[in-house]
């Protein structure tokens, strides 16, 4: 335009200069920062002005970084809450993928982008001792959030990750239905640090991501302050970078459980707790009566006064059960003489414990426990067979002291038909079946050996019974044809072979060739199978060549009478066929396991020359073509099949046949078929499960047999066997079809019951295609004396405090002989050893009642004994000691230790959390305890405690029962309460302590002190108080360092008020304009001038009344409207 108009001097030249270069940093640091590749562009121009003057320009532009598209890497480490994690590889990331999901890597869960193929893969690895959710999360752990310091708390080890730097997480808990009721997020990055001294730190300053914590821990409370309910929650992980990029974890489940066992154990009597068991009829056996919750673990034992155990019981998964003890230990050996005490206690998963007892329980008794066991179960007396004689092993602990013995065999109605009872005991029976000059008829019998002690004992066992059986196995067999020619032309293709057989355990058979080799066998558990066809197969699945064949069943039963049907020919001739295809095995199963992976397909042709082409075709039951394979020229001797169709894909399960077309160059065509095949990739199905892992089988009613529960796919043959801890093989069992449950009661093969020890059970089935699946149950465990005096003591100790109540110890003693006694001696022992009082006499007590004092008239404190001896004139001096117990006058020790105070929970991760110790010392056990922390009103505004002693710290977040935060700047009191088991009480008293918090709230950051004392009606500071004075200096110092602080932020200052004529409308609103707002401008003024004398600019400050317009609490709230009045600062940008 200005050319046109004629004016040339925007046609003055002008110049620039630029230049773009690429970086390629090798320092480590700016890799690190992703720095290494970028472009730097610099430019310099010029241009002529009027009148002389030149205009010059230069500039720098510098990206640094690359573009960040990839999520954060969420690692949360749960290998400490699996047993039995599975070690994974790291996935290759395919942009593609779109779910995201957990993998296992090192026993850790990280979170990442999968391919879809390997969500699979990752869903499919879960060891199978993890529990799961609803919805199927794993279930990582239990707890029990009642600060007994026992899974008071989840940790969970948490690393994020990003090729920049995170922004921001949240670690968020659902209740089952969804609802968060927890979110813990990223502590804020606050401005207060920030800055930079010079032009270059602000140009290469590299912002940073907030602080990741080493863990995530949560201890069951939700945002609303409260202890969340017992249930199921899930909890995941959210990162986010500050390129917006989200990762999330995937859910996992973690149950609460507050819920103690409990149980219900019925004492009785002390006469009632006197038993002897020695099988004479009276007082054998003592009752446990008892009921309780269903947890997954009961254990009890039984142990005598000095701690030794020895019985032990368990209940796993169910409530514990009544039972009769009878006086045995684990080894089915009768315990010594003496006192004993029962303890039942159950932990839950979550960590809580419950225990009970049972005291004074006392045996007074000798016992002589025999035993009669036999080799064999089965014999066949007075014939030729391989078991015609049975072993009676006897096993008599005590030999000493036997004043007659016998040891007779008696048929099923009790009639001796042979009596052993001359000389010694022998090491065992030899019983061959006679009886007089002949030998017993077939039937049950049993051995009964009868000891006769001097004592007076006279132990009877018997044992297993034995059957005699004289009668052999019987069999029959018959075939369809006497010739058959499996040659695949539909005719005559097979033989049938129909038997019949007596039912015996084990049945076999074989079709041997003409030289007596076996070529197939055959095996079935009781009966035989009624009918089957013969293909002309061998055992290894090929076509037995032309000849004559012969088969045969036979066996041997237990008591070795042997059986067996007549031998039965046939023979099988494919002379005249042209071409055979065979198939072997029958059934294959391609799943790579190196067992019958494939299928052979052989071809037998007569004439082998002048082939032009040949077609092998697979084909399923339907026709569907699945495989061929056809070539010109000589036929291969053998095809492979591995189970892949023409599609590249594996043929599915099922039923399959080949056909083979052989075209000669003279135009003759010979065809062949092969018998079905099964391909089969299935295993059997197998479930077993024992209902014990330890029984007792003595015939107490109570656990003496184990059943185990099994549940199978139908196949021909499975097997189960019973192995002691040497692996010794003590049961077996056979099934045709489906496994039947097992109840066994701890006996072997001949019906001994076996030692005490471990066993484990095995089962396993292989199927036609050489699927094998296995099965087993790791641990079946299958688990006399006397004693002169006893002594009990009433009670796990006493307060001899005068007070009236468990001032005194009741001991009662007992002695098996009342009469020669010389003396009697009654002592408390303390630590063992030292003796501080005794009781002595003549004529033995019944019961000693101890007031606490000691010899000397003081009463001590701490654990003691008491021992009671008895001196005869014989020389006897049997002594027996009580359980220790407890002297307990004192109230517990308390102290409580809270750091860092204060303490300022506003979410800046600085000092956010309070951690409140503890201590707590006794000579008895905590009973319970409570820390109550109020406000300054005294209102309840939270509280921790529970039952036993309290957890070494329990942490506080400075959140309320009712989710509301506390007040900045406030002094909160505190009362701990701690009671020990014999109700000795001790109360410790002090303050929390709470720092200035910044608070965001929303997008702004606010400080609320309601903790400024002002004059009443006044904008004045209250000064008549040294205390109140002294607390407002502080806190307005303290207001002042952290304003100072966030120097780049301007300071609105509101003050606010209570209204005390809430309930009049026309009336609060009076107050509102000429009171309140008034007053708390001036209160707000008075603290900005306050402040400005300490320091902080008056022009960053601005003041503004808002009366009672915003109140924390509705001003009917008389209790907690103290906290409407307050000074706020909010602070802006």
């Amino acid at each position: 335009v200005e050319l046109i108009a004629g004016d040339a001097s925007a046609l003055i030249p002008a110049f620039g200069v630029y230049f773009n270069f690429k970086t390629n940093f090798e320092d480590n640091d700016l890799s690190d920062r992703g720095w290494a590749q970028n472009d730097i562009r610099t430019s310099a121009s010029a241009s002529p002005m009027q009148n002389g003057l030149w205009a010059a320009g230069a500039g720098l532009n510098v990206e640094l970084g690359v573009i960040d598209e990839s999520a954060p890497e969420i690692e949360l480490d749960l290998s400490d809450f699996f047993d039995d994690l599975e070690e994974g590889s790291p996935a290759e990331e395919e942009p593609e993928a779109e779910a995201k999901s957990v993998s296992l890597k090192g026993g850790k869960l990280k979170s990442r982008r999968l391919s879809s193929n390997e969500n699979d893969k990752a869903s499919d690895k879960n060891p199978g001792n993890i529990d799961k959710g609803p919805s199927g999360e794993r279930i990582i752990t239990y707890i029990s959030p009642n600060n007994d310091g026992v899974k008071d708390s989840v940790e969970i080890p948490v690393r994020i990750t990003d090729t920049r730097y995170i922004k921001g997480f949240s670690f968020i808990i659902e209740d089952q239905d969804g609802n968060e009721i927890k979110k813990i997020e990223n502590k804020e990055k606050r401005p207060e640090n920030a800055g930079f001294a010079n032009f270059f730190k602000r140009l290469f300053y590299v912002e940073k991501g907030v602080d990741i914590p080493e863990t995530i821990r949560w201890d069951g409370i939700g945002d609303d302050g409260e202890v969340a309910e017992d249930g199921f929650y899930r909890f995941y992980m959210q990162a986010w970078d500050d390129n917006g990029n989200i990762s999330e974890t995937e859910k996992y489940g973690l149950v609460i459980d507050n819920t103690a066992p409990a149980a219900d154990l019925i004492d009785v009597e002390a006469e009632e707790k006197i038993f002897s068991p020695n099988n004479d009829g009276s007082k054998d056996e003592l009752s446990i009566e008892q009921s309780g919750s269903s947890e997954d673990d009961w254990k009890a034992v039984i142990k005598s006064a000095d701690g030794t155990v020895y019985k032990n019981y368990s209940w796993q998964k169910t409530v514990p059960e009544s039972f009769i003890w009878d006086g045995k230990d684990d080894k089915k050996l009768l315990v010594p003489d003496g006192v004993y005490f029962y303890y039942i206690e159950s932990t839950d998963r979550a960590g809580n414990s419950y225990e009970a007892e049972m005291a004074n329980i006392i045996i007074n008794t000798q016992t002589t426990p025999i035993a009669l066991t036999v080799d064999a179960s089965y014999f066949a007396p007075g014939i030729e067979s391989s078991v015609d004689t049975v072993n009676f092993i006897p096993d008599v602990p005590v030999k000493t002291g036997i004043a007659s013995w016998s040891m007779k065999v008696v048929d099923a109605g009790g009639k001796t038909v042979k009596m052993y009872n001359e000389g010694s005991i022998p090491e065992s029976f030899e019983y061959k079946g006679t009886k007089g000059t002949g030998f017993i008829d077939e039937g049950r019998y049993k051995g009964v050996l009868s000891i006769k002690y001097v004592n007076g004992n006279n132990p009877v066992v018997e044992s297993p019974a034995i059957e005699a059986d004289k009668t052999a196995p019987e069999a029959s067999a018959k075939v369809s044809l006497r010739v058959f020619s499996p040659n695949g032309d539909g005719k005559k293709d097979l033989i049938s072979i129909y038997q019949e057989t007596s039912l015996e355990d084990v049945w076999y058979a074989e079709i041997t060739d003409e030289a007596g080799k076996v070529i197939r066998s055959y095996k079935w558990v009781k009966n035989a199978e009624a009918s089957f066809n013969w293909e002309g197969y061998t055992e290894s699945g090929e076509l037995a060549s032309d000849g004559s064949y012969s088969y045969r069943l036979y066996t041997a039963d237990r008591a070795g009478n042997k059986g067996s049907s007549q031998q039965i020919s046939f023979a099988l001739d494919t002379e005249e066929t042209p071409v055979i295809l065979t198939a072997h095995p029958e059934s294959f199963s391609p799943n790579g396991d190196k067992v019958k992976d494939v299928l052979n397909l052989t071809p037998v042709l007569n004439v082998t020359d002048g082939i032009q082409s040949y077609k092998l075709v697979i084909a399923d039951t339907q026709g569907n073509i699945i495989k061929v394979i056809e070539s010109e020229g000589r036929i291969k001797s053998k095809f492979v099949w591995d189970g892949f169709a023409d599609s590249g894909r594996k043929a599915e399960d099922g039923v399959y046949r080949a056909a083979l077309e052989v075209v000669y160059e003279k135009g003759n065509i010979s065809n062949a078929v092969t018998r079905d095949f099964n391909l089969d990739t299935v295993f059997p199905k197998i479930e077993i499960d024992a209902d014990l892992n330890l029984f007792s089988p003595d015939d107490d009613g109570l656990k003496d047999s184990v059943v185990i529960s099994q549940r199978t796919s139908s196949e021909n043959l499975i097997t189960g066997i019973i192995k002691d801890s040497r692996g010794n093989i003590v049961r077996e069992y056979n099934w045709e079809g489906q496994a039947e449950a097992i109840v066994w009661d701890g006996t072997d093969s001949n019906g001994n019951t076996v030692e005490d020890g471990r066993y484990s059970y095995f089962i396993s089935t292989e199927d036609q295609a050489g699927n094998l699946t296995e099965k087993n149950i790791d641990v079946i465990e299958i688990d006399n004396r006397q004693t002169n005096v006893f002594v009990t003591a009433g009670g796990k100790g006493f307060t001899p405090d005068a007070d009236g109540d468990n001032d005194k110890m009741e001991f009662s003693t007992m002695a098996t002989l009342k009469d020669g006694v010389e003396s009697w001696e009654f002592s408390i022992m303390q630590n063992g050893m030292s003796r501080i009082k005794t009781f002595s006499g003549d004529v033995l007590p019944e019961m000693i009642i101890w007031d606490g004092r000691s010899d000397s008239g003081r009463v001590l404190e701490g654990d003691f004994k008491a021992e009671y001896k008895v001196k005869y004139f014989k020389g006897n001096e049997p002594v027996s000691l009580t359980k220790e117990f407890t002297i307990d006058i004192s109230a517990p020790s308390a102290s409580v230790t809270a750091v860092p105070a204060p303490f300022s929970p506003d979410n800046d991760g600085v000092d956010d959390e309070l951690k409140i110790s503890i201590n707590v010392n006794d000579a008895s056990r905590i009973s319970d305890w409570s820390l109550e922390i109020v406000d300054r009103e005294g209102n309840a505004f939270t509280s921790f405690g529970g039952k036993g002693e309290p957890a070494d710290t329990i942490y506080w977040d400075g959140l309320g029962k009712s989710g509301e935060l506390v007040i900045a700047a406030e002094d909160y009191p505190y009362r701990l309460s701690v009671t020990d088991e014999f109700g000795n009480t001790a109360n410790e008293y002090g303050i929390i302590p709470v720092d200035v918090l910044v608070v965001k709230e929303g997008e702004q950051l606010k400080i609320r002190i309601a903790n400024i004392t002002f004059a009443p009606d006044s904008a004045e500071l209250r000064k008549d108080d040294p205390e109140i004075k002294a607390k407002n200096e502080y806190v307005l110092g303290r207001l002042s360092e952290i304003l100072e602080k966030y120097d780049s932020y301007n300071i609105l200052i509101e003050g606010h008020a209570v209204s005390v004529y809430w309930s009049d409308a026309a009336r609060a609103e009076k107050e509102e304009q000429e009171e309140l707002l008034p007053l708390s401008k001036a209160r707000a003024e008075t603290v900005k001038n306050y402040l400005q004398q300490l320091g902080v600019l008056g022009r960053r400050m601005s003041t503004e009344g808002i009366g009672g317009k915003k109140p924390i609490v509705p001003h009917s709230d008389l209790d907690n409207r103290w906290k409407n009045r307050r000074v706020e600062f909010i602070l802006l940008k």
